[in-house]
């Protein structure tokens, strides 16, 4: 299902079905030019009885949309030519009203010449609950977020960062109820610069059943960013995060908690830091319990050729998106410029990959969440916005589009073989690397290939994401139509050679800062493979002073088979 969202009064008009109806099950398109919808995207309430959450959908200064969550069918919009940044960034907060609905919160730091405002609207009604100004140069509300009931009054509340205010920085709690300041965060206190450009609920960290928050300082006290928990009820300091060689002015700008990701009863944290690891940004998830970290997760570093200048902004977003792979922990929703991820809570594994290459203008920050079960097969769906897509194949002024995917799109595809681990041939030398990679080369990592995207020949959505190279390694792709060894491979230089009979190469890429590129789509045009066929992939790669006496490698192999 197909739809076109504009301004005049809840317009819009059905089209064709998408192409990609077996992954898609509604998009939305922006109709104004450069209008950006879906530059975030906040879950609501269920105010229609279907069982399923509304949606409100931001846009670069045009309005929040409020949508059905099911459908896509608009409900209202609110703040329509408030601020040509109004929505850029939307939050959901909770029930501040009493009306048992959800309300969002709509922050725009670049209002007033930098002032900036923020403004709480009934997400039952769009009604306007609170509006806040910040003074000369404070730029209020350069982050905002809900953090539920923390003052006991059984409303929720929301938190506002103003990170120019009293020049080094303030974040506010407010109450929900009465839209009056309940804690103050001040960098005048707690030291640092941009105190208050990341703030977020992260529920009860300290076990005392009061949701708590944190504030981003990424300029902080000592070197690097710096991000502080605090205690929800009495606003004392809880954790200090502090990352020293993180010091590109990015890490605490987004924060948000998928929940108890380590089974010790505590909420956990998750913190962009969306230009380091080679420009390519990273998240970093932290026990909310010790403040120890769990996992770091990094983002490709760049798109299709390796090229230096892409800049992809992993972890620009972070959305808890509930328990995608039923595993009983909640996963967490990255976004960047031209991509979302899905990564488990559990393992830090990556569960789904949404990649737009294909457009030479970035899409902007992938704005993300999750839907329950719209198919029927008790899986949630993910939605997400891309911000400077264009409207629709008619329109591409960057209108922006907002597409529900099936939670079986963009899954890894195919089947692993020649692996490292030692489930595969013997690696040359002894070179084990770790489980689901190659052979171990230089970094002490076997290098990983993953497929992604349709197998289906007509669509050619299928792309291959490399990763744990050596940094700006020189690589090379290629297929086979066999598996070498039965799968197994063979040992060939460092690694294991996976893919044989005949051969196609693609040409050569480059791998960033951090080890990762991503090849594709666009693959079959270049193979020429057909519907019925099975292709081998597999990354050969240099690694200069790698293991086995050898200056080369390769990644582990991956089978797909092609459908029409």
């Amino acid at each position: 299902m197909e739809r076109r969202l504009g301004t005049s009064l809840l317009a819009i008009a059905s089209l064709a079905t998408a192409a990609t109806a077996q992954t898609v099950l509604v998009q939305l398109h922006g109709q104004q030019p450069g209008s950006g919808l879906g530059a975030s995207i906040a879950a609501l309430s269920d105010l229609d009885g279907d069982g399923v959450p509304e949606l409100a959908l931001g846009t670069r200064g045009e309005a929040v949309h409020v949508v059905s969550g099911a459908n896509g069918a608009l409900r209202y919009s609110a703040g329509a030519g408030v601020h040509y940044t109004f929505g850029e960034r939307v939050r959901a907060v909770g029930d501040c009203d009493g009306d048992s609905a959800c309300d969002f919160i709509v922050p725009t730091w670049e209002e007033n010449s930098y002032d900036g405002a923020a403004r709480v609207y009934s997400g039952a009604s769009g009604a306007l609950l609170y509006t806040y100004f910040g003074s000369t140069g404070a730029r209020l509300g350069r982050d905002a977020d809900g953090v539920g009931d923390v003052d006991g009054d059984g409303l929720s509340d929301f938190i506002i960062g103003a990170d120019g205010e009293q020049n080094s920085g303030v974040a506010r709690v407010y109450s929900g109820a009465t839209g009056a300041v309940i804690h103050m965060i001040s960098a005048a206190v707690y030291g640092g610069l941009d105190l208050g450009a990341g703030v977020g609920g992260v529920g009860d960290v300290d076990g005392d059943a009061v949701p708590d928050f944190a504030v981003g300082v990424p300029a902080g006290a000592g070197p690097g960013g710096t991000v502080f928990v605090f205690s929800g009820a009495s606003a004392a300091l809880l954790l200090t995060i502090n990352e020293p060689s993180l010091s590109l002015w990015t890490y605490g700008r987004t924060i948000a908690s998928p929940g108890d990701v380590d089974g010790d009863g505590a909420s956990d944290i998750a913190i962009g830091d969306s230009h380091t690891a080679g420009y390519s940004g990273s998240v970093l998830v932290y026990s909310g319990a010790t403040g120890g970290m769990l996992y770091r997760l990094f983002g490709d570093g760049c798109v299709g050729d390796g090229t230096s200048g892409f800049d992809p902004a992993f972890g620009t977003e972070l959305s808890a998106v509930g328990d995608i792979d039923l595993d009983g922990v909640g996963d967490l929703g990255v976004g960047g410029t031209n991509e979302a991820r899905v990564f488990s809570g559990a393992s830090g594994a990556l569960l789904r990959v949404f990649h737009e290459p294909q457009y030479a203008a970035p899409f902007g920050s992938a704005g993300l969440c999750a839907v329950p079960d719209l198919d029927g097969d008790g899986v949630r769906e993910l939605v997400i916005g891309w911000m400077w897509a264009p409207g629709d194949p008619l329109h591409h002024q960057y209108n922006g589009r907002v597409t529900w995917y099936a939670d079986d799109a963009y899954m890894p595809a195919g089947t692993l073989l020649a692996l490292g681990d030692g489930s595969g041939a013997p690696c040359p030398c002894g070179n084990v690397g770790q489980s689901g990679g190659g052979c171990a080369n230089s970094t002490g990592f076997g290098g990983e290939l993953r497929a992604f995207g349709s197998t289906s020949v007509a669509q050619d959505t299928l792309y291959l994401d490399v990763a744990k190279l050596p940094a700006n390694a020189n690589a090379l792709l290629y297929c086979g139509t066999l598996a070498v060894n039965g799968g197994l491979g063979t040992p060939f230089g460092a690694g294991l050679r996976g893919a044989g009979g005949a051969t196609k190469r693609f040409h050569a890429w480059k791998a960033c800062g951090d080890g990762r590129f991503v090849c594709g789509p666009g693959l079959q045009t270049m193979g020429g493979w057909l519907a019925g066929e099975s292709r081998v992939f597999q990354v050969w790669y240099r690694n200069l002073g790698g293991p086995c006496g050898s200056s080369f490698n390769f990644t582990n192999a991956v089978q797909t088979n092609f459908l029409p």
